[in-house]
């Protein structure tokens, strides 16, 4: 299907069909521009960015990360994007099988070991931040918090 036979309702139809295929607790949102539809599962960063790349002719379906509180920023694997192409003339259900089968499974451990990673993170900054006021204490210096 080109682009422009795909129209931004049949592109919310699409997005929605395939949300509905995924199950229980998935929803679609906007994303940036027209041709980008975000489905995620109950809210939470854990999703996909559908895209229509039109080099390609094919929708771009991507995954989504967990967002550092502190950057506010994605924390995604550098070395791994996670992301499959597939036909737009494909029914929703198809789409959907084709996440469960393919984009899933390396997803969901992906996913997890960036939860670790951001906690792992977090954690460390949180000791520096306990350390440098200790620090502080201890030479009987001002301690001002890091802006």
């Amino acid at each position: 299907m080109q682009r422009d036979k795909l129209t931004p309702d049949r592109w919310n139809t699409l997005a929605q069909g395939v949300a509905t295929a995924l199950g229980q607790n998935w929803q679609v949102q906007p994303a940036q521009g027209d041709w980008h539809r975000e489905i995620s599962r109950c809210g939470k960063n854990f999703g996909f960015t559908l895209s229509f790349s039109y080099p390609y002719r094919q929708l771009i379906i991507s995954c989504t990360w967990p967002i550092d509180p502190e950057t506010h920023q994605p924390y995604y694997p550098h070395d791994n994007n996670a992301s499959i192409g597939v036909s737009p003339d494909k029914s929703p259900e198809q789409i959907a099988r084709d996440i469960i089968r393919r984009l899933l499974p390396d997803y969901i451990q992906l996913y997890q070991e960036q939860i670790e990673l951001l906690r792992k993170h977090t954690e460390y900054a949180t000791n520096q931040e306990r350390n440098r006021q200790l620090l502080a204490q201890v030479v009987g210096a001002e301690y001002r918090t890091r802006a």
